[in-house]
């Protein structure tokens, strides 16, 4: 038997902050790309913490989530009814907007470039680093089969200084 859900209307100022970031940032991948599922996920679980409260479940992956999306008509009715709202406090309707222009800023601002090349020169240092740490084993093993040693390089490394 499921318990009766419990509202929070109006959020406080940092739940507010704290739900429209979490909205915002849950579509887009940590690639920056953006994902509508994801993020729709993610706004229902924003709801689901800040707004309805339940005792009876603890939501917290997308998996869970999506679980309680597609079985709870009760929660998708009051979900949907949450984001409606004509006045100016600090509601989920409200965070939701404010998220939605984050995430419209988001897909066509240079952050959205920005965010790509970070993650490909990321993943090209990543590789840059392997490659090297590899290959500098390598160059270790084959100075050592060669018999120079440690001093020999020293000392040339002196007379060239």
């Amino acid at each position: 038997m499921k318990t009766k859900a419990t509202y929070s209307y109006p959020l406080s100022v940092a739940d507010f902050g704290l739900v429209v970031n979490i909205i915002a940032d849950g579509y887009f991948s940590e690639d920056g790309e953006y994902d509508p599922t994801t993020g729709m996920l993610n706004t229902m679980y924003a709801f689901y913490k800040f707004c309805y409260k339940r005792d009876d479940e603890e939501v917290d992956t997308a998996e869970k989530m999506a679980e309680i999306a597609e079985k709870d008509g009760d929660f998708i009715l009051d979900y949907n009814q949450a984001l409606d709202c004509d006045v100016q406090c600090f509601n989920f309707a409200n965070a939701y907007r404010e998220a939605m222009e984050l995430v419209r800023y988001r897909q066509e601002s240079a952050v959205l470039l920005v965010n790509k090349l970070k993650s490909a020169l990321d993943g090209a240092a990543q590789k840059l680093n392997q490659f090297a740490s590899e290959n500098l084993g390598t160059l270790a093993n084959e100075i050592k089969e060669s018999g120079i040693s440690a001093e020999d390089i020293g000392t040339i490394l002196q007379s060239m200084a």
